[in-house]
């Protein structure tokens, strides 16, 4: 498995969702903490669990030319 290179905000958002995966915090105060609507933050936990670590990358960012020429 390669690396996953995550901006700050995408790492942010991964340890929040983490928290509310183990019960630690609810999906509304995650939504909040995150700046996004409790129905934005549903569409965030749900790519979580189907995707993992990756689904939390901004999509334009997953295939870069750079990256893969």
């Amino acid at each position: 498995m390669g690396k996953i290179v995550m901006s700050d905000k995408e790492r942010r958002r991964l340890g929040v969702i983490v928290r509310v995966e183990s019960g630690d915090l609810k999906l509304s105060d995650a939504s909040e903490i995150l700046g996004v609507s409790y129905r934005r933050g549903k569409r965030i936990r749900k790519r979580y669990q189907e995707e993992g670590d990756i689904g939390l990358v901004h999509r334009r960012s997953r295939n870069s030319r750079k990256e893969n020429p």
